[in-house]
């Protein structure tokens, strides 16, 4: 008998018999797929506090709260990125930092020697002084010296001590001697790992009157 005489004739007896045909379930009909865990969201960026940002900065300077007047902190934004600006006085010193308010990096800071004027105090009245006679020979002047000035290379020591470099790190250095006021000082500057340094050195004294490092555009 052909095959499909024989499948019509087992259809129409299971149709007379009312047992049911299975039917194959097509994937996705019906049954309840697994669905897949979500994905947990990314944890927010943790933004810093001012006093978070302060007690940064001056860990960075070494320098204690009771050591520190005119201190104040805010949230800036500058050409790069949004930070905290934090400024205050210590001695004859003004500090400027720059904190990233996620990370806690020291994008950049400064101190300059700025040294507090004192009000001049009345000059006290002094008794007229007696002219000594005319047959006094008058008193020799000393004779003047001449003041001893820090080299180039002298000056360029101080502010590499204080930076924290040696010559071969630094590039593009530039030494000039010049008279700020009548004060003799040496003008250095110098690049470093994308920063640029500033330094005013005084030329008798080998003290450093100001300095800055920033980022080198």
């Amino acid at each position: 008998m052909p095959i499909k005489l024989i499948a019509s004739v087992v259809i129409a007896a299971l149709l007379m018999t009312g047992t049911a045909i299975p039917v194959s379930q097509a994937p996705g009909q019906g049954a309840q797929l697994p669905q897949p865990a979500a994905s947990e969201a990314p944890a927010a960026a943790t933004t810093l506090t001012e006093a978070e940002a302060i007690a940064t900065a001056l860990i960075h300077a070494g320098l204690k709260m009771t050591e520190v007047s005119d201190l104040r902190a805010w949230m800036d934004q500058d050409e790069r990125v949004p930070h905290w600006e934090v400024q205050w006085r210590s001695g004859d010193w003004e500090y400027d930092y720059d904190i990233h308010p996620e990370t806690g990096k020291v994008l950049e800071w400064e101190k300059d020697y700025e040294p507090v004027r004192k009000a001049k105090e009345p000059a006290a009245t002094q008794p007229p002084e007696t002219q000594p006679p005319k047959t006094q020979p008058p008193a020799a002047e000393e004779p003047k010296t001449e003041p001893t000035y820090l080299t180039g290379e002298k000056a360029l020591a101080v502010a590499l001590s204080h930076a924290g470099l040696t010559r071969a790190q630094i590039s593009r250095l530039e030494q000039d001697f010049d008279r700020d006021d009548g004060r003799p000082e040496w003008d250095i500057e110098f690049t470093c790992d994308g920063f640029e340094y500033s330094y005013e050195i005084h030329a008798e004294t080998g003290k450093i009157l100001d300095w800055e490092k920033e980022w080198d555009d």
